[in-house]
């Protein structure tokens, strides 16, 4: 063969073979190869599919962006694997719906496989594989420095783009580098009716915008999204806008909606939830006011029922007797369920019983699982700080960063009225922004 032919051939089309009374499937299985190698170059492919795991990597992916897809799209990832088993795409994107849906376990048997089938790998698929041991482990940080690899090699693709966004906001508490994630793309194309993803990058702009008190721009981001807000990470975000705006009828919206046409036993449960939500943004919000009727609202939808969710709620109306005795009933019949644990941890701190405060921060420790990502410490810290350990706490709250931490709404840090406490401590501050990149 000629050598300046040879050179224009890409170096990782893979061998074939076929006997020699059957050649026409080799010439078939390698046209293939080469149609999806053409394919790949404007698709950035990290490795070269066959066209059947080509359009079935393009149907997961469209199942991905689509809030009505009928099938999981981690069905056709595993028909691509299949297909190919050494396409390595789809490996990467069941990874992230692994992850996506807590089946840690899988994914770090996922990531084992990529191990044992991909013995040589390029360094951009080693950088990104290690993106996604990185995230698993819980390393925040190392795991955002490595998707920037990745993501710099194909800056304008909307599902890269729109996890820049998610991991700035979450993992590093960063609203600027969110924002600049979104000016690389924008967000006037955003079809909020047909793709999931558009409604992620418009949430995480109103946390972001929210974060910088820009409340122009959030109240755009609240409007383009209240239309479409039906996961709990949407919902909180606006709530969280709403309530700083003290707009109670936008939220009594909100929860009406999300409960349209869902099974008439979980209505109660749903909107007593999101009104318990509401109470915590006016506790963060210092409007007591809103708390009062939001808590009111979620106790009379409660009733005398024997849930968490009552249980929270006369915990946050300071009727700490009544959450007491719920959560022991409760703990007793999880005892290894550690919020439940964790909560009369913070009652026994506000009622002063400091024995029983440290025996549950004891109990916390032996509940921690492998994939908690710091939230024993987390849930450890907040007892502290009621206890007047500010240092320690915060001590724990760092620990928990660097397990894995994440900064959620309506759970965790910002979001967390039991952290008020720890408002005025400058190491507190300070850890809020220990991750950002700016």
């Amino acid at each position: 063969m000629d050598t300046r032919t040879e050179n224009l051939l890409p170096v990782n089309i893979p061998h074939v073979y076929c006997e020699s009374d059957n050649y026409m499937d080799c010439i078939d299985e390698m046209t293939d190869y080469l149609k999806g190698y053409c394919k790949s170059k404007n698709e950035n492919y990290f490795s070269i599919p066959n066209e059947k795991a080509r359009v079935a990597y393009l149907k997961a992916q469209l199942n991905w962006a689509d809030p009505d897809a009928p099938e999981d799209p981690k069905k056709y990832l595993i028909e691509a694997i299949q297909e190919a088993p050494y396409f390595l795409n789809p490996y990467y994107l069941l990874l992230d719906g692994l992850n996506n849906d807590g089946e840690y376990e899988h994914a770090k048997d996922t990531i084992q496989l990529i191990r044992q089938r991909f013995t040589e790998m390029s360094p951009r698929q080693e950088s990104y594989l290690k993106y996604y041991e990185a995230d698993l482990n819980g390393q925040n940080t190392a795991a955002f420095s490595y998707f920037m690899e990745e993501f710099r090699n194909d800056p304008e693709d909307p599902f890269l783009n729109t996890t820049g966004i998610v991991m700035a906001v979450e993992y590093l508490n960063d609203p600027l580098t969110a924002l600049r994630f979104i000016k690389d793309i924008g967000l006037d194309n955003n079809d909020l009716g047909t793709c999931v993803y558009c409604r992620t990058r418009i949430t995480m702009a109103l946390q972001a915008y929210m974060d910088l008190s820009d409340q122009t721009n959030a109240k755009t981001m609240a409007e383009k999204l209240k239309p479409y807000a039906v996961k709990a990470g949407q919902l909180m975000r606006l709530i969280q806008y709403y309530i700083h705006n003290h707009d109670i009828p936008a939220v009594e919206a909100l929860i009406s909606n999300v409960t349209r046409n869902k099974p008439p036993e979980t209505i109660a449960s749903i909107r007593q939830y999101y009104c318990l939500m509401s109470a915590q943004y006016a506790i963060l919000a210092g409007d007591p006011q809103t708390r009062d009727y939001f808590l009111a609202s979620a106790n009379e939808i409660g009733g005398t029922s024997q849930t968490w969710l009552t249980a929270k709620g006369r915990y946050l109306s300071g009727n700490l007797m009544e959450a007491e005795r719920i959560y022991l009933a409760l703990s007793k019949t999880t005892p290894t369920f550690i919020w439940y644990q964790a909560e009369l941890g913070l009652i026994y701190a506000k009622t002063g019983n400091m024995q029983k405060a440290r025996g549950i921060i004891e109990l916390l420790k032996h509940l921690k699982t492998e994939y908690d990502y710091g939230l024993s410490e987390y849930l450890q810290a907040r007892i502290l700080a009621h206890l007047g350990d500010k240092k320690a706490a915060i001590l724990q709250l760092g620990v928990a960063l660097d397990e894995g931490i994440k900064f959620q709404a309506g759970t965790t840090f910002q979001h967390d009225p039991d952290l008020i406490v720890l408002n005025t401590e400058p190491e507190y501050v300070k850890l809020l922004g220990r991750n950002r990149r700016h």
